[in-house]
């Protein structure tokens, strides 16, 4: 018989009175009464002001307080669950974690090392862009998200929130105590016999909008004098803190005013379950005149709905689902005469009341605690199960992992096209010779690389060949530097360049060297002085991306997989900020090299953004991801591929290859290729952009065109990216080589003539260029030559990591 799961709740929690809390407590309650459970840990999300000093005690299940605003004890607590659960249960709500939009929950989703499951209080048609933001990093890092109502599914799934297959439907719970009251004996307690009793419960405040229940009253009582709306619950402590009694007493300022004293009674505490039971044992209608057509779950309505009342609701999303069989009516609009008349119904018909009765009790059958208990323990046990046989690919390589996961995770593309015949044109021609025989390793030059290079990273500009110190370096730069050092994997110079460029990107995270990752996405310097010193503030942008693009290259080596694995994680684990498709593509250029580090749902989600993207901009003879063509445009089409290969995603794979093909047109000149310049080419331009046009855009669309080729097998994009990288000598609009003998690189071509400088990223990326069409030429040459295999990540998990 398996091990028994051990549970960790991260939510509010007594004495904190909300109904998140409840929910927890109830969740808790349940789980201990599963047999599959080996005990229940709590993870309290607290105020900042609010944070406990006394010690935790054994005999307490709370194992950890999290600070609302304070990211470092999110770190702490996860790293306590990590010590004592299998499985934590995240409830998510927007408002109790700390940040924009509670993006402070993924700091605690980031430094878990055991699987987590997420479920969603707050579903809304339509996400603010950083709630979106938030959330998609949050489902991405989770290993399972549930939801209560099959809408809550269907609108995640709509807008590309989370993975359909990662998302299981488990509905809110109701506690054992609301199927036992007894109607005579609560009517008793709570005085109320020989009334036809009205109620709501819950935490008082603006948004259950009781001021329309009040105002109804005033036709039910006029038709049924016994009639009397019971308001039970205390002021929501938001609310209290905010305004006070304010609200409150607005309310019972109408009741006075509407003469209905007689027929509105206000419970003022917070109830226990116990007494929760006999308001609902003892009501005939239960009204939920909430204002929020948005929400998507309601503690109050399932309770009532469990212990089989009648209800009467404003139209929001939960009511509509929960009462669409007959268990109630939903009122359109917030007209008190409609409500009345839908109160009255029930009142006038006691066999229309029976009917509803009925269904409800029917429905709430299935929402008892134990059974979603069971459900929960079920889904926690299956996670724990799964994560013990991943296999641990971080701590092979790529080529052993491969092996290891042969036939489960790889599906093989076409296979490449065969060895052209002899008699290419010559290079002296400006065409590149794809039969190169295997083995051989062209002579590329880098003596301007290694002037630029030096014991901190690589400087960023240079005056003609002479590296310009005051610039400094930058991320940007030292991240493109990774992969091309690793290229020469056993010179020991190389191997040391390597090592030093992934410390320096490490730094831009850590500049302390604690060790520890726990900024959110904005996590990263990227200008650093010549003095070592950082010369800005940690920000987001194309850095981030870039430096995963240069870890990833490098982090299946065990030399730097303990630096790059969770500088790599952090990145994956935080949607890129803002509107900006750039460090999206990125991101999934890195996932693609190094697929064990994230999870097919969080591809997935990026490749919804480049998706999206191309549909929102793309119209008659424009066919492209935004309304412009801008700077290392050849990423994204390159990135789009890269996730729908790792996807199986036909549809995605063909959409970039169509941009590609559409980009590549716009720059074609026959026997030379034209960049959009550095201020790019808008929507209705008829030339290809205005502006310097720099190496960073060849270096781009070889490796798109190289990218297609080995995933495609199409000739036409092997050659095409030939004719790209000749743009370095001399196949460019003004006829000139922008390469030299050194293997430094100019840094453009203006409008005139040559910028003779050469810095880091010209230089860079003119010898990228060179390798990529170099590993082209060896795989040509190779008469076993074949696709490359492609990750394909399973729904919903983490590839071994």
């Amino acid at each position: 018989m398996p091990e028994p799961v051990r549970i960790g709740i991260c939510s509010t929690y007594a004495p904190r009175a909300c109904g998140l809390a409840t929910f927890a407590a109830d969740l808790e309650n349940s789980l201990n009464l599963t047999a599959n459970v080996g005990g229940v840990s709590i993870i309290a999300m607290v105020d900042t002001e609010q944070v406990s000093d006394k010690p935790l005690t054994p005999l307490t299940p709370l194992i950890a307080e999290i600070a609302d605003a304070d990211a470092h004890s999110y770190v702490v607590a996860a790293r306590r669950a990590n010590d004592t659960c299998d499985v934590v249960i995240v409830q998510h709500e927007f408002g109790i974690f700390g940040g924009t939009d509670g993006e402070l929950v993924l700091e605690f989703l980031r430094a878990l090392t055991i699987p987590s499951i997420l479920t969603l209080h707050t579903v809304l048609s339509a996400f603010s862009p950083r709630q979106a933001s938030v959330l998609r990093s949050a489902s991405s890092i989770a290993d399972r998200v549930t939801v209560f109502t099959p809408t809550a599914r269907d609108l995640l799934v709509r807008q590309r929130i989370v993975d359909e297959a990662k998302i299981h439907i488990v509905p809110h719970g109701a506690p054992s105590a609301l199927f036992g009251a007894k109607p005579h004996e609560a009517r008793n307690r709570l005085d109320l016999t020989d009334r036809f009793v009205i109620s709501t419960f819950g935490l008082v405040s603006p948004g259950k909008g009781l001021e329309l229940a009040v105002d109804a009253m005033r036709d039910v009582a006029d038709a049924v004098p016994s009639a009397i709306l019971v308001i039970a619950g205390r002021t929501h402590p938001g609310e209290s803190r905010r305004n006070g009694e304010q609200y409150r007493s607005s309310l019972i300022a109408q009741v006075e005013r509407l003469g209905l004293d007689e027929h509105v009674r206000f419970m003022d505490s917070f109830l226990p379950v116990d007494a929760v039971a006999d308001v609902l044992a003892a009501t005939e209608v239960f009204v939920t005149p909430y204002i929020n057509a948005e929400q998507i779950v309601s503690g109050a309505l399932t309770f009532a709905v469990a212990s089989g009342c009648p209800v009467v609701s404003t139209s929001y999303l939960y009511a509509r689902d929960l009462l669409a069989s007959g268990a109630g009516t939903v009122v359109e609009g917030r007209r008190p005469a409609s409500f009345a008349r839908a109160i009255l119904a029930y009142a006038s018909d006691d066999v229309f009341r029976a009917a509803a009765r009925t269904e409800a009790t029917r429905i709430g059958a299935g929402m008892h605690w134990t059974a979603i208990g069971q459900q929960m323990a079920d889904l926690a046990a299956g996670l724990r199960s799964a994560s013990s046989t991943e296999v641990p690919l971080h701590v092979v390589g790529i080529e052993r992992a491969r092996s290891a996961l042969a036939g489960r995770h790889f599906v093989a593309r076409p296979a490449l096209v065969s060895l052209p015949a002899s008699g290419s044109s010559p290079v002296r021609d400006h065409r590149h010779d794809w039969t190169t025989a295997a083995g051989h390793r062209p002579s590329i030059p880098l003596v301007h690389l290694r002037r630029l290079i030096d014991d901190t990273g690589i400087v960023q500009h240079a005056t003609g060949i002479v590296p310009l110190l005051s610039s400094g370096y930058c991320v940007d730069d030292v991240a493109r530097l990774i992969p091309v050092a690793n290229e020469f994997e056993g010179d020991s110079y190389w191997d040391r360049a390597t090592a030093r460029a992934v410390a320096f990107v490490a730094n831009a995270v850590d500049p302390d060297g604690i060790g520890l990752v726990t900024r959110r996405g904005d996590l990263m310097h990227n200008f650093m002085a010549f003095d070592r010193s950082w010369a800005d503030q940690p920000c987001f942008g194309d850095h981030v991306g870039r430096a995963a693009v240069g870890l990833a290259s490098v982090a299946h080596d065990e030399r730097y997989a303990p630096v790059c694995e969770p500088l790599l994680r952090a990145v994956f684990g935080e949607f890129p900020h803002g509107g900006d498709l750039h460090p999206v593509g990125y991101t999934l250029l890195a996932q693609s090299v190094a697929p064990w580090l994230t999870t097919r749902d969080d591809i997935a989600s990026r490749v919804a953004v480049l998706m999206d993207g191309l549909d929102a901009n793309s119209h008659d003879s424009w066919f492209w991801f935004e309304d412009s063509v801008r700077y290392d445009a050849g990423m994204l089409p390159e990135a789009l591929l890269a996730g729908g290969i790792a996807l199986d995603d036909d549809r995605a794979v063909e959409s970039a290859i169509g941009a590609l093909r559409w980009l590549d047109a716009l720059c074609d000149r026959d026997d030379h290729v034209r960049f959009p310049g550095h201020l790019g080419m808008g929507q209705g331009q008829t030339t290809a952009g205005t502006g310097d046009e720099q190496p960073l855009e060849a270096h781009s669309l070889v490796r798109a065109h190289a990218r297609a080729w080995e995933s495609t097998g199409e000739r036409w994009f092997r050659d095409r990216a030939a004719l790209t990288h000749n743009w370095f000598h001399g196949r460019n609009r003004l006829g000139v080589a922008v390469a030299d003998d050194d293997g430094g690189c100019f840094d453009g071509l203006s409008a005139h003539g040559v910028n003779r400088n050469q810095g880091a990223e010209s230089t860079l990326a003119y010898v990228a260029s060179a390798l990529t069409v170099e590993r082209i030429r060896r795989t040509v040459a190779t008469p076993s030559g074949s696709a490359v295999a492609v990750v394909q990540v399973p729904a919903g998990s983490s590839v071994g990591g």
